[in-house]
């Protein structure tokens, strides 16, 4: 379960941060 946490807060990260510079590609 912690290990499942880390993994979608690291993508919720890398997504926000690609939408923050522009280039809004949501990973389906």
């Amino acid at each position: 379960m912690l290990l499942g946490g880390i993994i979608l807060a690291a993508l919720l990260t890398l997504w926000l941060t690609s939408t923050s510079t522009g280039s809004a590609t949501i990973p389906s």
